[in-house]
């Protein structure tokens, strides 16, 4: 019997319901495929391959470099945690502030709310920590590329991502949590929303306004620059602006509510803005000139655009800014941005390039206002790359006809070539990195806290008994490190073994401490211990011992033997001085730099030092009365208390006190008498407020201001 086989068959009679859902679902699934074949061109897969590559870039070993984590990126998230723990207020008392305050300065903004979501999700870590960075500098190419495709119109708009990702100096701050990328980033979208609105739609200007105060809030020497932008682009399109009225009034109030969070800093911190720029030691709060002021801003100015700054080695930059070897700009690239720079000023006379040009000049301008520096000069290369992609795409259209290649051939090639550039650097920076500076310490990498801290805590599990006190003296910010690395509360006690090497202190028992190769060799040095032992040492990348665990005891008579040796320091020299001309003995303390005579001679440019005494002590007797109606004491930076003791020739003693609070460069004193005062002798003590004895206290000067009687 032959087997018959079933045949199943659509019936239009028979179920027509289905047959049209099946009909429907063929034709919206056709036109699917065919809407995206005709959107997924060549370009816009390359562009997203670009970004696939340039996050890859940045995501791969994020860790590992940079080797150092820095308290500027712990601080962060330290920041971020508490605001959260106190109810969204910072430690000045603000509800929902405008900026944080970090290392004596109300620097950090936005950067700091932006660590608040992640934090929550994924807990305190540096790969979340500096994710954050990556996520918006990855939205500052999506902005790069759009801005060279909708406006720019380049064929090979796609080679901006690329360009971007494999210039040195952002693939080094776009994988730290530093604000300064995420306020460039914040920056570039201001830039592609304010075109958007300039030759799209007059909508994106709110936009553009918001994402430019979210750069402003974000890093301080930005702050110049947004309103360096805003002014030149208020000018160059000024007709624009104004013809359509109902936006630019619309703009002018929301720029109202947007600067409200600033008016209100301003409002409870009047004197933050100098006060930062005393800290940066910026000319600007100087004794010069106004004048020499103007000269000096406007030589910074000129070296941003200096392309030995930007191609050269960075000799005068800090070595956790720098990639060796590289310039800041891609140096393979120079040629095409000056071909997009002589191309960009050919067409001026474009309003396009004219916006492009007033971004580039207003770029140095935050830099400026203290001294050239990468951090605070990182903006411009969001112009440069645009300026380099540019004459690279051009440069692409030009040898596809010149060799006779079709432009798929050539756009291929050139994507090889820059991501090969991307992933080099890449592997470069992983490998070698660690080896490029061989200074790990306070003045250079600050290298230890991804390493330190986990291998304290495994100690502390093998040795449950013993007490931890590690030196901070590795790097900025060590309490705020060890917070993120450890918790709260930190189960050690950071501490250097100077302290111990220098006075008496009381050792807990059984103490390990975790010394510096400095320390350790001062402290190798010091006859007051017994009972050493090395426990543990953790090495630098280039082999060096970095952190060493020494368990230690005093000597029986150390206590004592400090003693003498504070009796001894506070000894005074004698010598002989002038002052106004008149002859005078002088009693001070030991001094390590300089010699007594600086601190009378009139030159403000020989500081004096002691070498352990604090307060630095001076007295006077002169071989004849003197009178004296102001006396001024140029010191140092630190917070600092002046005593000063007269006795008149009639007996009557006076005292005053002065105190003069931290400040970043060596500040005046000021005694100004009630009356003149005739005297023979005179007593200053100079005491730097938070430095425990022994510590050092700088003097340049004391100027008395009276005549012979």
């Amino acid at each position: 019997m032959t087997p018959t086989r079933k045949v199943f068959t659509f019936h239009k009679t028979s179920h027509p319901a289905e047959l049209g859902v099946l009909k429907h679902l063929q034709r919206k699934t056709a036109n699917l495929f065919d809407g995206l074949q005709s959107k997924l061109t060549l370009p816009v897969v390359l562009f997203l391959l670009s970004l696939l590559v340039y996050i890859l870039v940045r995501v791969v070993g994020l860790e590992n470099f940079p080797i150092y984590f820095f308290t500027d990126e712990a601080a962060q998230t330290i920041l971020a945690q508490d605001f959260l723990r106190d109810g969204f207020i910072n430690y000045g008392k603000e509800l929902m502030p405008t900026y944080f305050e970090n290392g004596g300065k109300y620097n950090l903004g936005f950067s700091v709310y932006a660590q608040i979501i992640p934090l929550i999700l994924f807990g305190r870590s540096i790969f979340v920590t500096r994710m954050v960075t990556v996520f918006f500098t990855s939205l500052a190419a999506v902005a790069l590329g759009l801005i060279l495709r909708d406006f720019f119109k380049l064929k090979h708009w796609w080679v901006g991502v690329l360009v971007l990702s494999m210039t040195p100096v952002w693939f080094l701050h776009s994988r730290t949590a530093f604000e300064t990328a995420i306020a460039v980033s914040l920056f570039t979208l201001f830039i592609y929303f304010y075109l958007l609105y300039r030759f799209n739609n007059r909508k994106y200007l709110f936009l553009s306004l918001f994402f430019g105060a979210l750069a402003f809030y974000s890093y301080s020497p930005m702050q110049a620059v947004v309103l360096s932008t805003g002014l030149m682009l208020l000018f160059l399109d000024g007709p624009y602006h104004l013809r359509g009225k109902w936006y630019f009034l619309g703009g002018g109030g929301l720029l109202v509510v947007l600067s409200l969070p600033y008016i209100r800093f301003l409002f409870n911190h009047a004197y933050e803005s100098i006060h930062q720029l005393q800290m940066l030691d910026s000319y600007w709060v100087g004794s010069g000139t106004l004048n020499a002021k103007a000269l000096t801003f406007i030589s910074e100015y000129i070296k941003g655009f200096n392309p030995l700054y930007w191609y050269g080695n960075h000799a005068d930059e800090l070595s956790r800014h720098v990639m060796l070897g590289y310039g800041h700009l891609p140096r393979i690239l120079f040629p095409f941005l000056l071909i997009g720079l002589i191309f960009g000023l050919i067409k001026l006379k474009d309003p396009l390039y004219r916006i492009l040009l007033a971004v580039l000049l207003a770029a140095p301008v935050g830099a400026s206002i203290v001294q050239l520096g990468i951090t605070r000069i990182l903006i411009l290369v969001i112009p440069a790359s645009i300026y380099t992609a540019i004459g690279l795409s051009l440069f692409l259209e030009w040898i596809s006809t010149k060799i006779k290649w079709t432009n798929k051939t050539v756009a291929i090639i050139a994507f090889l070539v820059l991501t090969m550039g991307s992933i080099y650097m890449l592997v470069d920076a992983l490998h070698n990195g660690a080896l490029w500076f061989h200074d790990y310490s306070l003045d250079g990498m600050q290298y230890g806290a991804r390493q330190i801290f986990p291998a304290v805590t495994e100690y502390m599990e093998n040795n449950p008994d013993r007490n931890i006190i590690l030196s901070p003296s590795w790097g900025n910010g060590t309490d705020v490190v060890a917070r993120f690395m450890m918790g709260d509360p930190v189960p050690i006690e950071l501490g250097s073994i100077d302290g111990f090497i220098s006075d008496y202190r009381e050792i807990p028992e059984k103490t390990t401490f975790i010394m510096t190769p400095d320390e350790y060799a001062r402290f190798l040095g010091s006859d007051k211990f017994t009972n050493i032992h090395v426990s543990q040492i953790l090495y630098y990348p280039d082999g060096n011992p970095g952190f060493i665990f020494v368990n230690l005891e005093y000597t029986p008579d150390a206590e004592e033997r400090f003693l003498e040796a504070r009796e001894a320091r506070r000894a005074l020299l004698v010598g002989r001085v002038e002052v106004n001309g008149i002859p005078a003995d002088i009693r001070f303390s030991r001094l390590d730099m300089g010699v007594i005579q600086q601190a009378f001679d009139g030159d403000f440019d020989t500081p004096i030092r002691t070498l352990e005494a604090n307060p630095f002590v001076i007295e006077l007797d002169f071989d004849k009365p003197i009178l004296i109606e102001k006396i001024t004491l140029k010191i140092g930076g630190a917070t600092t208390n002046v005593s000063l003791y007269l006795e008149e020739s009639d007996g009557t003693k006076q005292q005053l006190e002065s105190f003069a609070s931290e400040a970043s460069q060596p500040q005046d004193v000021v005694f100004s008498l009630d009356h003149p005062v005739v005297t023979l002798h005179l007593r200053l003590e100079i005491k730097s407020v938070y430095d425990p004895e022994p510590a050092h206290v700088h003097l340049w000067e004391v100027t008395v201001e009276g005549s012979e009687n």
